[in-house]
């Protein structure tokens, strides 16, 4: 397989960021490169400088610098040395410096990549800067503070405070913060695979970076901007956008990023199968590398060369390049090309019938692989493996690494699933705050203008040449004035057209809003009155009787009361826990819970209510079961379906709670009544939203119909159903299931 050099995505970039807002605020940047020399200077004059120091807040200024310029290449002296600093300033009682070197500590835990501790710090450092109304150095703090949410991958977290970064230093026009700020929240959207987005914001700064003439912030942007427009698969755009990126490199002489570009637009043309253009730049790109002594980029492009003539059928040209490539990467330890080129000698190999040298070259390839621990190498091992051995004639071995590529397949398939739920999971969130926003109209609005700019070039130059020929000019402009009319109330009826789509996509969001208020005041309505009944009622019974009652007696009822209070409050906690889930305030957190521990403190809540009914009521379950799901949800459900067996059981009658795990290896919990029993026809109707079921119990207890279609959502939510059985006059058992 080829070998992708990224435009410097977290090097040229973060470098540029680094220089243009230094010391204002800093930026998560490990792995970039400063010049040794002007560093070693700045130190040796910072240290001189703080044997001078006369005040503390000289000292803690010194410490908080020092520990700047040893942030790169040694981290742990720049957390000794803002720690250093941390400490004078808080003897100092100096807020301002105290916020300083608390961000000094951020930096350098950020470097560190002890990201929690960062963000304590920046936060820290915001919160004073925030009480004296620093507003630009709240600002950075943000910006800090989002890019680590970014590296803890608390997505929503991020873009909500790099957002917030962004507006105040608009307020501000901190024009250097609002760089560093565009580029990471463009850099989120990248991340989740929201390339519109991305782009969006990419344009923005792509704008700044034109109003100010900085060729150089411009060319490493159109270099992201092409990247973007590659993965939406606009390919003419990502080449556009990658050529001007290179031009503009080649103006400012700024060559360590040139053979990187020239090397992605060649696996660009390379992917379209124009190999005599891949061919063209990945040479271009192996000259630069070679002027800049870059062994690791020579070895890749050597590499992609080789790819190429492979492909081409041109094998000896290609193992000739990829030994080549070999010999660089064995040279600088480089332990993914080994492991990747040895893989592709051995496709070679393959492809011209060798089949010991292929044996070779994999055998070779596969310590490597192993130590690189790329799943996707040591697949493609297997599989040449499989096909040596078939070639062989051993076919048990062919099986042998055939299974293992299998595996090897689904366990790289199940991964790239699952980041893509959690991907698509985030998108969601996030485009959910702000749909409407069509984020590659900013690059064809950039496009009209020059097209515009270009039209009126020409019109003028129309004019003048044709001015004895005006009325026919006239006439002509006329024409395609209307033209462009036309085209422009076309383009406007699009635009409505699009208008009202996203109106109806907001109507049906609003309809589910609604929905989901409505349950969640049924809910309380449905789980809250039966434990307020009870404190009424004993509360009620001591107010009217107090006199009436002994001491032993009064003491009893009080203690009925606080019990009945405290289930009321367990109570209304759990049902504040399912009104987040509802709202999207709370994730559905499985975990391994106690089903004994539930069970019993669900059945002790509503005991109050079955006493009430001379109901006896019970459970039957392991001190050891286990089950894996939310907790609330597990709790809510069961209160519900108890609360039901009380509600159509007759006084006098029974309700026993059971668990087990049943013959498809799940735990099920039964709740099992000798009450009024449903009718076989209407139990169907218990679970649909479309209508309103609710029945009366045997002491006309009244109920909303909805519970149990709560219920229904959170089990299979967790994972698991819900089961009926039913006899009119014998009773019902209402059963759900959980993973175990």
């Amino acid at each position: 397989m080829f070998s992708l050099i990224c435009l410097n995505k977290f090097y040229d970039l973060r470098l540029f960021i680094l220089r243009s807002i230094f010391p204002l605020c800093f930026l998560i940047a490990s792995g970039v490169s400063v010049y040794s020399q002007d560093r070693d200077a700045a130190l040796d004059s910072l240290f001189n400088s703080l044997s001078n120091a006369t005040s503390v807040e000289q000292k803690i200024d010194i410490y908080t610098n020092i520990s700047y310029h040893y942030r790169i290449n040694n981290a742990d002296s720049a957390l000794f040395y803002a720690k250093e600093g941390a400490s004078l300033a808080l003897k100092s009682h100096v807020d301002t410096l105290l916020a300083n070197s608390y961000n000094a500590l951020g930096n350098a835990y950020s470097v560190l990549h002890f990201n929690d501790s960062a963000l304590h710090y920046y936060t820290l450092a915001k919160e004073i800067r925030e009480r004296h109304g620093l507003a630009v150095r709240v600002s950075h703090s943000l910006f800090n503070i989002g890019v680590t949410y970014y590296r803890l991958r608390r997505i929503n977290e991020s873009l909500e405070t790099l957002k917030q970064s962004l507006k105040t230093a608009i307020e501000y026009n901190d024009i250097e913060n609002q760089k560093s700020t565009l580029y990471f929240i463009t850099t989120v959207y990248r991340y989740i695979r929201d390339y519109d987005k991305a782009l969006e914001y990419a344009l923005q700064l792509a704008n700044i970076a034109i109003s100010q003439q900085d060729k150089e912030a411009l060319a490493l942007t159109y270099s992201i901007i092409g990247e973007i427009h590659s993965s939406l698969n606009n390919i003419d755009m990502a080449k556009e956008y990658m050529q001007k990126s290179l031009e503009l490199h080649y103006n400012i002489g700024k060559t360590e990023s040139i053979a990187n570009l020239l090397n992605n637009l060649a696996i660009i043309y390379d992917t379209e199968h124009d190999y005599t253009k891949a061919l063209e730049y990945y040479n271009s790109a192996l000259g630069h590398y070679e002027k800049q002594n870059n062994k690791s980029g020579i070895s890749t492009v050597l590499n992609n060369i080789g790819y190429v003539h492979a492909t081409l059928k041109n094998y000896d040209k290609a193992i000739q390049t990829y030994q080549s490539s070999l010999a660089i990467s064995t040279e600088i330890n480089d332990i993914g090309g080994i492991a990747n080129t040895n893989n592709n000698l051995a496709q070679v190999a393959l492809a011209k019938g060798d089949i010991n040298l292929a044996y070779k070259y994999v055998n070779e390839a596969l310590p490597f692989v192993k130590q690189y621990g790329d799943k996707s190498f040591l697949a493609e091992s297997f599989e040449i493996l499989s096909k040596v051995y078939i070639s062989r004639g051993e076919y048990k071995k062919a099986v042998e690494y055939q299974t293992q590529l299998l595996a090897y397949k689904d366990s790289i398939h199940n991964k790239e699933r699952n980041d893509r739920v959690i991907e698509m999971q985030t998108r969601f969130e996030t485009e959910a705050k702000e749909k409407e926003i069509q984020l590659l109209k900013k690059d064809n609005e950039i496009k009209q203008l020059d097209a515009t700019r270009q039209k009126n070039f020409q019109k003028y130059l129309i004019i003048l040449a044709l001015l004895l020929l005006g009325l026919l000019f006239l006439i002509y402009y006329g024409l395609h004035l209307k033209k462009k009319s036309n085209e422009l109330l076309s383009k406007k009826n699009e635009e409505l057209k699009l208008a009202n789509e996203k109106l109806r996509e907001s109507e049906i969001n609003l309809k589910a809003l609604n929905n989901t208020k409505d349950k969640f005041f049924s809910i309380i309505a449905h789980d809250l009155k039966n434990p307020f009944n009870a404190l009424l009622g004993f509360s009620e019974l001591l107010h009217n009787n107090y006199d009436n009652f002994s001491t032993t007696e009064t003491k009893e009822y009080i203690g009925v009361i606080n019990e009945s209070a405290q289930s009321l409050f367990r109570l209304l906690e759990n049902l504040l826990q399912w009104s987040r889930t509802q709202t999207g305030k709370l994730a559905y957190n499985p975990e391994t819970i106690n089903l004994y521990t539930i069970i019993s403190q669900e059945t002790e809540l509503l005991r109050i209510n079955a006493d009430k009914k001379g109901i006896n009521i019970s459970f039957d379950v392991d001190n050891e079961l286990e089950a894996y799901a939310d907790k609330n949800i597990a709790s809510t459900v069961l209160r519900n379906f108890i609360n039901n067996a009380i509600k159509f059981t007759h006084a006098g009658g029974t309700v026993l709670v059971k668990a087990y795990v049943d013959e498809n290896q799940k735990v099920r919990i039964d709740t099992i009544d000798d009450g009024i029993g449903i009718n076989p026809n209407d139990i169907d109707k218990l679970f649909r939203t479309d209508l309103s079921f609710s029945s009366k119990g045997t002491a006309n207890e009244e109920g909303t119909g909805l519970g149990l279609i709560i219920c229904k959502e959170f089990i299979e939510r967790a994972g698991g159903e819900i089961i009926v059985k039913s006899n009119v006059g014998k009773g019902s058992t209402f059963s759900f299931t959980l993973p175990k």
